[in-house]
């Protein structure tokens, strides 16, 4: 585990398994769950913290047991039209080149408190649906964060995050509450054509860029007392 083999470990033989998996500070090329179909009794943790993983590939798949890799270093994450039914714990993960996430479901919370993503990497939640509450309060996005067309059907929670890049959050549909309380974007903020169906928090924020927001008269006036903390 703390040396790459030749060929990178497949992990898929753990992710129905009766006990948890400690693979605590391993250092992987390869971790692959390609098209995996976990068992829905599946309740135990993956555990991967403190992990180097040069590529992690779960696209297609379904995944019920909840995965840990806080701390871990993760050079490329692909979860195309992956279904996650557990929880996912992903505070302080560092992404270097790419997480992609396009048309994937979360069914369980995602706790990403001072996650980090690394310039030039490719981040993308397009079309994303996230079924429970989505953490990523304190967060380093140095790159573009692309959450276009994606759901969130609990709370959103981005407080103390800093975005370097642009945020295209164009036609989101946030549901439950969208907090960006005390975020700074050091770009341009689209919330073009954005749902939103509770409130959204932009107080105390720092805007650099333009900040893109269209809807009917009626629903701005719900936000005047949130805007005008600016």
């Amino acid at each position: 585990i703390h040396t790459p083999p030749k060929n990178g470990p497949s992990l898929s033989e753990y992710i129905n398994s009766s006990s948890d998996f400690d693979l605590r500070g391993g250092n992987f090329s390869k971790a692959d769950f390609t098209k995996v179909n976990s068992s829905s009794e599946s309740t135990n943790t993956i555990l991967l913290d403190f992990c180097l993983i040069k590529s992690i590939d779960v696209n297609d798949g379904t995944v019920n047991t909840p995965i840990s890799m806080c701390d871990a270093e993760i050079e490329n994450l692909s979860a195309i039209r992956t279904k996650f039914r557990g929880f996912l714990y992903l505070k302080r993960t560092q992404f270097i080149s790419s997480l992609v996430a396009n048309d994937a479901v979360f069914n369980g919370q995602i706790q990403a408190n001072r996650i980090s993503f690394l310039n030039d990497a490719d981040i993308t939640f397009s079309r994303a649906k996230f079924r429970d509450r989505v953490c990523f309060n304190e967060a380093r996005i140095l790159t573009e964060f692309d959450i276009w067309n994606a759901v969130f059907e609990g709370d959103a929670e981005f407080r103390e995050a800093v975005f370097s890049d642009p945020v295209k959050a164009n036609w989101v549909d946030f549901r439950r509450y969208a907090d960006f309380h005390d975020s700074e974007f050091h770009s341009d903020l689209d919330l073009g054509g954005a749902f939103l169906n509770k409130s959204l928090g932009l107080s105390e924020c720092n805007i650099s860029g333009d900040l893109y927001f269209e809807a009917d008269l009626l629903f701005i006036c719900s936000f005047v007392n949130e805007f005008s903390q600016f």
